[in-house]
Formats: structure tokens, C-alpha cells, sequence
């Protein structure tokens, strides 16, 4: 995988709020969901492909010749942890997840976490968890459809959609630069 690097205007003043109040959850923009009788195999797998096709998830915050850069591809990490929260009633494991959901995200990466938290036997909850500079809520409807469409695919052993994004952030921050 290529490291790129993006030079992006608006990372100083996300890195002084991050630097001046590195324990805020302010930036989190969590994503939660149930799912029956998951396949965490073909979870990662589809996760794995859906960060492929969003490579700013894998991004890392860098100073390089003094001037901050988002370099991708730094923080690949496609394992997915599971937390077995069957011993907790519905509610108790609701605000464990949510409390999960609150811890803060270092910019140096990596900018987004994908947990599992077993709830039952046959049900879990997914968390998604991304930092605002590289996420918003448009963001969460182009990846979730990703995600969810490869974790089908790998379901029901289809091959991975091609999903060649044009809208990628590092075309963003280039246009973002000339109009400045």
C-alpha cells in the first residue's frame, strides 16, 4: 500500500482543539448497530475492503517540513476486537457501548476503531467509531452502504463490488487548496 500525503489547511486548527483538549470525544462520530448472527470473518473481510475503498480512514496526522499533512495508509489495523457482554442485561451492555464510544481519538492515528460487543448468544452490536477530520454525516451514508453491501457480498460468497470512489478527500483538500 502507498502512503499519501494530503496538506490540508483546516488540520491546525482540528490538531490545537485535539492537542488542547486531548482527552475530548468532541470529534467522535460513532456509528452503532445490531446485527444477527454475525460473521466476523466476513465482517473483516468487508471492512478490510470497505477501508480500501475509503483510504482517509487509514489516514495519520504528520508534520512534515513543518507543515501538517494527512499521510494514508499509515494505520491499516483490519482486526476486529469482540467483547463478550452476554453476563450484562440489554441496558448495562447499552452503556458500555456508549462509553466506548467516548474514548478519544489520537490523530496520529489510528483515526477510526471497529468493535464487536456480543450481546447474545445470536445478536451483536457493531461500533464504528471515526474522528470528525475525515468523517461527516454524509460520509456515514457512502460508507455504510460500503460496508454493508460487501458484508452481504461476503455472506453469500459473491465477489466484492467494484466501488471506484471519485470522491475521495484527497480531491476535496486539493480543491479545498486552489480556491485558497
Amino acid at each position: 500500500m502507498r502512503k499519501r500525503c494530503i496538506h490540508c489547511l483546516h488540520l491546525k486548527r482540528n490538531l490545537g482543539v485535539t492537542k488542547t483538549f486531548p482527552e475530548s470525544n468532541s470529534y467522535n462520530v460513532p456509528l452503532c448497530f445490531k446485527v444477527n448472527r454475525l460473521s466476523r470473518e466476513e465482517l473483516e473481510e468487508a471492512y478490510r475492503y470497505t477501508l480500501a475503498q475509503h483510504p482517509s480512514l487509514t489516514s495519520a496526522v504528520r508534520e512534515v517540513n513543518g507543515e501538517l499533512v494527512m499521510v494514508e495508509n499509515v494505520c491499516v489495523e483490519t482486526s476486529i476486537p469482540e467483547d463478550d457482554l452476554t453476563h450484562l442485561s440489554h441496558a448495562d451492555a447499552l452503556d458500555y457501548v456508549k462509553k466506548q464510544s467516548r474514548k478519544p481519538f489520537s490523530l496520529e492515528g489510528p483515526i477510526c476503531r471497529l468493535n464487536v460487543y456480543r450481546i447474545s448468544d445470536h445478536e451483536s452490536l457493531v461500533l464504528f467509531n471515526v474522528h470528525h477530520i475525515v468523517f461527516d454525516g454524509q460520509s456515514s451514508i457512502v460508507f455504510m452502504k460500503t460496508l454493508f453491501s460487501a458484508y452481504e457480498a461476503e455472506v453469500v460468497g459473491k465477489p466484492l463490488p467494484k466501488l471506484e470512489s471519485s470522491a475521495h478527500y484527497r480531491n476535496f483538500v486539493i480543491k479545498e487548496e486552489t480556491c485558497n
